[in-house]
């Protein structure tokens, strides 16, 4: 399965999950992404902060977004993920989290994301390594 940006923004729309929980892509570009999350009452757990699933789950969207977005890669697969919150997420915000490579080998990637809420504080922060299968 060869990927090119087309093919990978029509992919996106067949994303069930991502529909699911209500995850808007703003931009995909050569390793790089950006995508948002309104945190309604179905994403706040039971202390009343925004739930950690949804934040992790934002910054994974990100992350198979940016390692995917290279002319050069036919596909990447997550091999290792750390997420660090560092922010309280409250009911009505808005999260937008900005993925970027910032490493490659010819078999796997460095991934570096940054959430932040719509008054650009940071929220958390991912790190996510992937395994490359490179185009021939």
């Amino acid at each position: 399965m060869k990927l090119d940006l087309e093919q990978l923004q029509k992919m996106i729309k067949k994303d069930k999950f991502i529909e699911y929980m209500g995850i808007e892509i703003l931009e995909i570009g050569n390793e790089k992404s950006k995508v948002k999350l309104k945190f309604g009452e179905h994403l706040i757990n039971f202390f009343g902060a925004g739930h950690g699933g949804a934040i992790y789950c934002l910054a994974d969207t990100a992350f198979q977004l940016a390692c995917n977005a290279s002319p050069e890669i036919e596909l990447a697969v997550a091999l290792s993920t750390n997420l660090n919150y560092i922010k309280k997420v409250e009911e009505g915000e808005t999260l937008i989290a900005e993925a970027e490579v910032i490493s490659s080998t010819r078999r796997t990637s460095i991934t570096d994301i940054k959430i932040k809420n719509e008054n650009q504080e940071l929220v958390a922060v991912f790190k996510g390594l992937a395994y490359l299968k490179r185009k021939k």
